[in-house]
């Protein structure tokens, strides 16, 4: 099973490289899932009991067989979908409907401020964590617009604030907005101008430094928030913090979560992973009164009840614990069928403002979503949706009553 891994590895690099051209999202989840089975190349994945040590324990063929078949399932998406080869264009968006993102950005990093306050400032990132409300939300799916809208449209100018949002929430100790939001930037200059684009030095520096700052982040974004610079030069300094960084990244641990689910054939109940999917209505939890408690994938307890930090998920162990391998296969080709969906979505241009809410979605569903369970996943992704909606409502409401009612453009 190792060797047929590599094997389709392989065959999936040259298909999306060199045979089929063209990319698209299906493209970028092929790549976005080889980093996330990182893992896999290594041959071992992290013990969550022992975080001073590298990656040793073995992986169970089951996790081998996972991976190859959710890798093969990308190859035959992309075989039987090839977007168009066209040269879309990207949609402008108005005056108005920019000086709308700018100012929910702004509304939404008061609120922030003083809804969070200090707390935005402490080390301790399950501080930071209890201390968020909903303000944040806001703020963060707001910088992902106004980062991706301002950038690919080349308004610098109006670029700036919303690449001070993004420091700034990076400064705070998360990296999934940035993340998210370059994925779908560099997924649109792909699909524009093809993949082998970043083969060139141009593209590849930056691009190789972007992936290196993702990963290592999480391992001095304390001592940055303390101020100790000399601690961030001593983990570049040693020559292993980098290393260190990679080994103990998001990959090698939320793997660890399905190697140990398929391993100790672990379950959850089918009403809870049912559940899940209530997410997709905006403060379900309140208006269903469903306990937060059903929504969630919660392994942790069972699996590893005695670690004390967080260790995110995995969507393949959520679907495999509700529905054994029937919920892997009915997962990938959801996973598939949304993906082609989004692409084709954003082959056509005219779709307006929501263009660029599909845009960050299919970034999402490409990558992060590997590192979530279900019920996270979904509000992560309506969550951009409802944003975009209430973005394109409120222009649209400004430009109808600044035309007297004659109703609005097209955005």
């Amino acid at each position: 099973m190792i060797f047929l891994f590599y094997v389709v590895s392989a065959l999936g690099i040259w298909f999306f490289f060199f045979k089929r051209r063209r990319f698209d999202f299906v493209s970028a989840a092929f790549i976005g899932s080889m980093i996330y089975f990182l893992p896999g190349y290594y041959g071992r994945v992290f013990n969550p009991y022992q975080v001073d040590k590298l990656p040793n324990d073995p992986i169970f063929h089951g996790t081998y067989a996972v991976w190859t078949i959710a890798l093969l399932s990308f190859i035959i998406a992309g075989f039987f979908y090839n977007p168009k080869s066209i040269h879309f264009k990207i949609p402008r968006t108005s005056q108005k409907l920019d000086i709308v993102i700018l100012v929910l950005l702004a509304v939404s990093f008061i609120m922030t401020l003083s809804q969070s306050g200090d707390v935005l400032y402490n080390p301790d990132k399950d501080a930071v964590l209890a201390g968020l409300d909903r303000s944040y939300i806001l703020f963060s799916t707001m910088t992902q617009f106004s980062f991706v809208v301002f950038f690919v449209q080349r308004k610098y100018f109006l670029w700036i604030p919303a690449a001070a949002s993004m420091a700034f929430i990076v400064f705070v100790g998360f990296r999934s907005e940035l993340a998210n939001s370059v994925i779908a930037i560099m997924t649109l200059f792909a699909r524009k101008h093809g993949i082998r684009e970043y083969f060139k030095i141009k593209f590849a520096i930056p691009t190789f430094f972007t992936a290196i700052f993702l990963f290592v982040y999480k391992s001095i974004y304390i001592a940055v928030k303390m101020g100790r610079g000399d601690l961030v030069q001593n983990f570049f300094g040693n020559g292993g913090g980098v290393q260190s960084s990679i080994f103990k990244s998001e990959p090698f641990i939320t793997q660890t979560i399905l190697n140990e689910v398929l391993a100790r054939d672990f379950s959850v109940k089918f009403s809870y992973f049912v559940h899940s999917f209530l997410a997709i209505l905006p403060f379900s939890n309140k208006v269903l009164g469903i306990n937060n408690y059903a929504l969630g994938f919660h392994f942790q307890e069972y699996l590893f009840p005695t670690v004390r930090y967080g260790m995110a998920s995995n969507i393949y162990a959520h679907w495999y614990a509700a529905l054994g391998v029937p919920g892997i296969i009915i997962f990938l080709f959801l996973l598939n069928f949304a993906l082609i969906a989004v692409s084709k979505f954003v082959e056509n241009p005219s779709r307006s403002f929501m263009w660029y809410a599909v845009v960050l979605i299919g970034a999402f569903l490409a990558f992060y979503i590997n590192r979530n369970d279900v019920a996270y996943s979904i509000t992560s992704m309506t969550r951009l949706a409802y944003v975009g909606l209430a973005i394109l409502f409120i222009s649209k409401v400004w430009e109808t009553f600044a035309r007297g009612g004659e109703g609005p453009p097209r955005t």
